[in-house]
């Protein structure tokens, strides 16, 4: 597997991933909640892909 084709699989992944918290998030928290939540996973994944 090339780095492009790890690349593509992880983004895929990630996409998915942030999908589906948004959508839980969206259903259980308030507006304000899930934005705060958004914003942390956000922080995470550019630590993690850093």
């Amino acid at each position: 597997m090339s780095k492009r084709d790890i690349g593509k699989k992880y983004n895929w992944s990630q996409t998915v991933v942030q999908r589906l918290m948004e959508k839980y998030y969206i259903n259980t928290r308030t507006d304000e909640e899930s934005k705060i939540q958004m914003s942390k996973t956000k922080m995470e994944y550019s630590l993690l892909r850093t």
